[in-house]
């Protein structure tokens, strides 16, 4: 048989790796339907999550972590010089202050997460609209889970992984805020510890 110009094209390594997401693909839905014996089922894992959710899984949790990590690293390279800069010891005010705009750029961080789970939900038309793909992604990457608005069957395991996102992100962002708070009170330990003692 005379082969298509198409397929004279790709190399046999293309082709071999085609071949077997041809027959992954041919026995996992084999096995949904039920016509597959169990000697030939496809690993566990294959049958949560096909090749190509792992793949954009492991995208979406390595974006998450990325932008989380981005915003650490600016807040603490904005302390490391607002440190350098300052000659005296900062006040209550002041303080109060640094430790808002903290909390605040935290919460930005965690809103862009939101944002990247939510448009690949709307991209992936999980959701009519973009308004709803957010409120999802945001009571999920919350883990308010109210249960009003749920993902496709194909994929639904995705919201789960949000959550354990979540969860992992607002533990990294809680040790932050413990090193900003220990940080701000030693501070005031400073000016209160410089202050004459009154008689």
């Amino acid at each position: 048989m005379r082969r298509s110009g198409m397929t004279q094209q790709i190399s046999w390594r293309r082709r071999s790796f085609y071949l077997v997401c041809a027959r992954h693909n041919q026995l996992h839905l084999r096995y949904m339907m039920g016509t597959v014996r169990e000697s030939r089922r496809p690993p566990i894992i294959m049958q949560i999550l096909p090749n190509y959710h792992m793949g954009i899984t492991a995208a979406l949790i390595a974006g998450t972590v990325a932008i989380h990590s981005a915003g650490s690293f600016f807040l603490f390279w904005v302390f490391r010089k607002h440190r350098a800069r300052t000659s005296r010891e900062p006040g209550y005010v002041k303080l109060t202050l640094l430790l808002t705009c903290v909390v605040l750029a935290l919460l930005v961080l965690h809103l862009l997460e939101v944002a990247l789970w939510a448009g690949f939900f709307y991209r992936q038309g999980c959701f009519p609209d973009l308004r709803t793909s957010v409120y999802f992604s945001l009571i999920t990457y919350a883990t308010v889970g109210y249960g009003d608005v749920v993902l496709t069957e194909e994929w639904r395991i995705l919201g789960g992984v949000e959550a354990l996102a979540g969860v992992m992100m607002m533990s990294w962002s809680t040790a932050i805020l413990i090193g900003a708070l220990q940080w701000a009170y030693n501070r005031l330990l400073a000016i209160w510890d410089s202050q004459p003692p009154k008689v």
